[in-house]
């Protein structure tokens, strides 16, 4: 029984398969790429082996398909998708399509190596067959919306569509266009040789007919929102659409633009010959202009971001609008830029007749400046790209760090140095300014205040010192760590305004190793002045016979400085001694009220007017008969005392040899030679002259304080030219004259002279046989240092040797190393000793009855010495310095 029933089952199964296999239709499928595609969308049950079951229920389920980029050669069995309405098949290795299904709506074939299309279903409305090697379309379907069919070989086009609202034919072979469709919105036709366009239907809102052969267009419709007309043979614009949006039509022949609408805001118009900017309306963001002829721009529009002016005869620049980012005006004849925006991205500004940049954003990552004459670098910390290759740089303001490319290479540039004459901004900066209304802010007529001491601290360890130059700026180099910033009190009279603690902190770290607006702000103090005689001067060394400038400096105490807070009346006196006589006022200074004698007298009707370098330098003539080591001194009074806050600096004296040949570039010291151990301050003056057959452009001076000095003490008293001066760990003193373009002495003698003075302070616990020796170093430009004379004090116990009288006796050659010489005016020599600084006997010789007297040194070792010279009328001290 089970038998039977097993074998009829057997039977019925064979029955149904041979029966279904009977029904199945099966098509080869070429393809294993496009069969895997058939699988993989969940058609696995209609394959068999490599044949396609058309009768297969489930493949008439699948209404789209995606099977780009497979490497797909062959389509074949796409016809029995019955039910397909879009096919993505771009991207593959295509030559052919088969017939495709008739519910097809959406066929994107691009990028294949397609020779011609079958036949469209009627139903398509979207078709991208760009990218193949199409010679002709077939008939168009009546309900094709957007066609793209750039990129091929066509000559020629079908009928357009009526329907069609997208089209793109670009890079093909036509030379002609069919009609348009009346609702054609977007129409790009560009890389074609075409001559002229079809007209334009009413409502389109981009046109793009770039790199053709037109020399016109049509009217424009006023739906029209971008044109792209660039590189065609166009003389001239139809009327522009009033909603114009983007306009680009660069390498044409265009000689003007029709007027821009209120719309645009990308206008590209370079590669023309137009030689003017139309009025632009401030909707306008993106602006090229280049390679015409344009020579003057009037303005730019508000909110412009992107400026491109390259290759014109343009020699300045309007204001820069505050949204700017990208500015290209290389190759013009700009000789200065307009203030940048903070804003700004990239800077190109190559090949122009540039010598300096302004202040650079932070925001800059692209800087190309090769090219122009630029001396001198603003600021800058961090950029990616910089071209500085054809420039005059030779030194950087601060540390630049580039995040990509520099040309050349700024490794082994050095940072400069304030006599260079460009601007330093080392890793501590700020400025240093009169707020006239206190409010922290530095505005435009508030005055930038020079030679204010600024003091850099260390853990209550004064580091450096900085006088701020002619625009108020100092720098400091510092390594990382925290430091306290403060100006010098003894030198400030007034409160600092900002900030309102007095002192500022920098804390330099790895990530943030710069502070630049570490400014300060300075205002007069209420109920009260500071007038001070400040110094005397004598612009060159007195010599017989000679005119001299005499700076007297006096005045309010921040009027040399800039900033004047006394506006009262009173006067300023100078009296002078010796063989010396009063000329005239100097130039630019004051006509005193009046001279009498040896007195010369200012009356001031308000002292806020008055130049405390300037006003009272005066003119004098040494008399003939003026002798080596005779002196000319001066006596400098300003008035009132009255409401003066420290009247005890409004007098001050100077005494000053006659001196006969000697080196322009020399250095004096005052007290010098055997001093007193009260005698604590030491005045230095450090004369010097281009001797040149040049300008000297820039000139620095390095003077090394002597270990006997206290640098802390160290003050600027006064210059011959604007100096910014620095006083540097080790006791290293900087006096920086950028820009003093100092005359030559074969063109000017008189105008060539220079000096730099100052004062500091012997350390307490030196005292008797304490020398001090100093010498100075003077650089012209690039040429090597000029050294000066080594100016020498010794500390001495002798506290009451007389003043030389010099009228009297007369010793030389001093210094000595041989033979000395001593001599009166016709006066009996009784004795002479030799002692030491100490006071110790040396030498003694006795005088021979007449008025001269011959001293061997050479037996005595190098040093200074005391000749005590007794004569009939009384007894004189000199000294002198053995060599």
């Amino acid at each position: 029984m089970i038998k039977k029933i097993l074998k009829h089952f057997l039977l019925v199964l064979a029955f149904g398969v041979l029966t279904r296999n009977c029904s199945a239709q099966f098509v080869y499928i070429p393809d294993s790429a496009f069969r895997n595609v058939i699988v993989n969308n969940g058609l696995s049950t209609c394959m068999q082996g490599d044949s396609l079951d058309t009768t297969c229920v489930t493949l008439n389920t699948i209404t789209t398909l995606n099977c780009a980029t497979l490497g797909i050669y062959n389509l074949d069995g796409i016809q029995y998708f019955k039910s397909l309405q879009s096919l993505d098949c771009s991207g593959n290795i295509l030559d052919t399509l088969p017939e495709l299904p008739n519910t097809l709506t959406y066929l994107d074939c691009f990028f294949n190596s397609l020779i011609r299309l079958p036949e469209l279903p009627n139903g398509i409305t979207n078709l991208n067959c760009s990218k193949n090697q199409l010679q002709f379309l077939p008939t168009l379907p009546i309900q094709l919306t957007d066609l793209n069919c750039s990129n091929n070989l066509l000559d020629s086009l079908p009928a357009l569509p009526s329907q069609l609202y997208r089209f793109e034919c670009m890079f093909n072979n036509l030379t002609f266009l069919p009609t348009l469709p009346i609702n054609l919105f977007w129409f790009r036709c560009g890389f074609n040789p075409i001559t002229y366009l079809p007209t334009l239907p009413p409502n389109l809102y981009e046109l793009g007919c770039n790199d053709a052969l037109l020399t016109n267009l049509p009217a424009l419709p006023n739906s029209l929102k971008n044109l792209y007309v660039y590189d065609n043979m166009l003389h001239d614009l139809p009327m522009l659409s009033p909603t114009l949006e983007v306009l680009q039509c660069f390498h044409n022949f265009l000689t003007e633009l029709p007027p821009i609408p209120s719309t645009l805001y990308f206008l590209d118009y370079n590669q023309n010959l137009i030689d003017t900017v139309p009025p632009l309306p401030d909707s306008l963001r993106v602006l090229v202009c280049s390679f015409n002829g344009v020579t003057f721009i009037d303005s730019l529009p508000s909110r412009l971001e992107l400026f491109s002016c390259d290759a014109n005869p343009i020699d300045s620049l309007p204001t820069l609008p505050p949204t700017l980012m990208h500015l290209w005006c290389s190759n013009n004849q700009l000789h200065e830029l307009p203030a940048l925006p903070n804003t700004l991205i990239t800077l190109i500004c190559y090949h122009n007749h540039l010598t300096s940049l302004p202040a650079l954003p932070d925001s800059l990552e692209n800087l190309q400046i090769n090219d122009n004459p630029i001396n001198c670098l603003p600021p800058i910390h961090k950029i990616g790209y910089f071209d500085w290759l054809g420039t005059n740089i030779q030194c950087f303001p601060n540390v630049i760090q580039v995040a990509t490319t520099a040309i050349p290479d700024i490794s082994g540039v050095p940072l400069c140095q304030p006599s260079s004459g460009c601007e330093v901004n080392w890793n501590i900066a700020g400025n240093v300014f009169h707020d006239f209304n206190s409010d922290c802010i530095h505005d435009s007529l508030e005055e930038n205040l020079h030679s204010i001491p600024v003091i850099l601290d260390s853990s209550g360890v004064q580091i450096q010192k900085f006088y701020t130059d002619a625009f108020g700026n100092y720098s400091f180099r510092a390594g990382l760590g925290t430091y306290t910033i403060y100006l010098d009190s003894a030198s400030i009279v007034t409160p600092v305004v900002c900030p309102a603690a007095g002192f500022l902190t920098s804390v330099l770290t790895v990530a943030d190793s710069t502070d630049s607006l570490m400014n300060f702000s300075l205002n007069c103090p209420g109920g009260g002045f500071d007038l001070v005689a400040t110094s005397i001067t004598p612009e060159q060394l007195f010599r017989p016979g000679r005119i001299r400038k005499v700076l007297l400096n006096t005045g309010d105490a921040l009027g040399k400085n800039g900033m004047s807070c006394y506006e009262g009346t009173g006067f300023v006196e100078a009296v002078m001694s010796g063989p010396i006589s009063y000329l005239a006022p100097a130039p630019n200074a004051l006509t005193p009220t009046t001279v009498s004698s040896d007195t010369i007298h200012w009356d001031i009707a308000d002292f806020s007017l008055i130049d405390p370098l300037q006003s009272f330098n005066i003119m004098t003539q040494v008399s003939t008969t003026a002798t080596v080591n005779d002196e000319v001194c001066f006596h400098l009074t300003i008035s009132p005392t009255l409401g003066d806050m420290r009247p005890m600096n409004n007098s001050i004296a100077a005494c000053f040899d006659i001196r006969n040949s000697l080196d322009p570039n020399e250095k004096l010291m005052s007290p010098s030679g055997v001093v007193d151990t009260s005698d604590h301050w030491f005045t230095f003056t450090i004369f010097f002259q281009n001797s040149g057959n040049a300008v000297a452009e820039d000139i620095y001076v390095l003077d090394t304080l002597d270990s006997n000095l206290d640098a802390t003490s160290f003050e600027f008293i006064s210059s011959s030219h604007s100096v910014a001066t620095q006083l540097l760990p080790n006791g290293i003193v900087r006096f920086n004259l950028p820009g003093i373009n100092l005359i030559d002495s074969m063109s000017d003698a008189s105008l060539s002279h220079g000096f730099v003075k100052f004062k500091v302070r012997r350390k307490d616990g030196t005292g008797m046989g304490t020398e001090i020796r100093n010498k100075a170093y003077i650089f012209f430009d690039f040429n090597p240092a000029v050294v000066t004379n080594e100016v020498m004090a010794i500390v001495t116990s002798i506290t009451s040797v007389p003043k030389v009288q010099v009228q009297n006796v007369f010793v030389f050659p001093n210094p000595a190393s041989g033979i000395v010489t001593i001599q009166t005016n016709g006066e009996e020599i009784i004795k002479v000793e030799v002692l030491d600084i100490t006071g110790k006997l040396i030498d003694e010789r006795k005088g021979n009855g007449t008025s001269e007297l011959r001293l061997d040194v050479r037996q005595l070792s190098n040093g200074v010495y005391l000749l005590k010279v007794q004569t009939m009328k009384g007894e004189v001290v000199k000294k002198i310095f053995k060599n």
